[in-house]
């Protein structure tokens, strides 16, 4: 996956971190405000293979399973699994718990019905999928199987982080043609999406779902518990980079999500910014910053250079893909705690 893509899921798993910027601290609510990358249009998570459709997917939904850090599959929506002797047949059940938005419980035909819709959009599992199979059904509310003709990496495409990705909407929804966009937003996921408020080119806003069960484990790249952080999460696309810069800088928003080139030179003068790079933030695409340290994170009004990476000098630095992986640097936009 490119190093901006990788980035891009970043701005979606801040709602989920471990501390919360100073603005979030405030009278005004736990709120947490980003410019992204581009502008929301598309509301199918299935339909669209943007990465900006990708992310407020991973708000507002969840998947069966999820890569950690390490990309091997682990239980998201699915409690356990099972796989036959030859191969040829997976069993998985969900885990308790599960709702979608609308207050129903999250059944076997929603997952089956979900991957079938999505397994015609994606072409990078989806489709071999679903011509690997024999059968993809519900075995009871609880349970679901997929009967191979063939052997296939059946974990490895439920976790994908390709586009589209495949999120679970109820069976109603995803009964719709693939190739017909759902305007209809109800998924299962830790925050709920607040559509009498979206402003097409400006603003997304979501709110905290309060019945959302996260598993227990800590969090782990896309893997593990997505506990909110926030109440509320606020996407407001400024499309005008320098106007992006002052906004960051006025409070008016706590993350960019692309940076330009000039700024980390920019904020390097300013008394209230300095730079720290993380190592190893993004060889895993969507590696959380919720798995960083509070040392590591300090302040969370962060963005990231968005043409190459940045040294503490300001100067850019080469990407490297080793264990160590890329270098981000991270501007941050508050004083450093003490």
């Amino acid at each position: 996956m490119p190093a901006t893509a990788m980035r891009s899921l970043i701005a979606v798993l801040l709602a989920l971190l471990p501390a919360l910027p100073a603005a979030a601290q405030s009278d005004a609510g736990k709120t947490l405000r980003l410019a992204p990358h581009a502008d929301l249009s598309i509301v199918d998570p299935h339909f669209s293979g943007v990465y900006i459709t990708r992310n407020f997917g991973y708000l507002v939904c969840d998947t069966l399973l999820a890569f950690d850090h390490e990309f091997q599959p682990r239980p998201q929506m699915v409690d356990t699994w099972q796989v036959s002797d030859d191969k040829l047949t997976y069993t998985f059940r969900l885990r308790d718990g599960l709702k979608f938005h609308d207050g129903q419980p999250v059944r076997a035909a929603d997952a089956v019905a979900s991957l079938k819709r999505w397994g015609q959009r994606n072409d990078a599992y989806g489709q071999l999928l679903l011509a690997a199979a024999s059968a993809i059904e519900a075995t009871d509310d609880k349970q679901f199987r997929i009967v191979l003709k063939q052997r296939f990496p059946v974990l490895e495409a439920l976790a994908t982080m390709t586009t589209p990705t495949p999120f679970i909407m109820p069976e109603r929804l995803a009964q719709t043609d693939p190739y017909t966009q759902i305007t209809e937003v109800d998924g299962s996921g830790p925050f709920k999406f607040v559509k009498e408020e979206w402003q097409p080119g400006h603003k997304v806003a979501y709110v905290k779902n309060p019945d959302y069960v996260p598993r227990a484990e800590p969090p782990d790249n896309l893997a593990g518990g997505k506990v909110a952080k926030v109440d509320r999460v606020e996407w407001l696309y400024i499309p005008e980079p320098v106007t992006a810069v002052q906004a960051l800088e006025t409070g008016e928003v706590d993350y960019l999500e692309n940076a330009p080139m000039i700024t980390p030179r920019r904020w390097r003068n300013t008394r209230t910014s300095q730079c720290a790079a993380i190592p190893a933030l993004s060889v895993r695409p969507a590696s959380t910053i919720s798995t960083l340290s509070d040392q590591e994170i300090k302040k969370l009004r962060i963005t990231n250079a968005s043409s190459g990476d940045w040294s503490d000098d300001g100067e850019p630095i080469p990407e490297t893909h080793g264990e160590k992986g890329l270098v981000i640097t991270q501007i941050l936009s508050a004083d450093p705690p003490e």
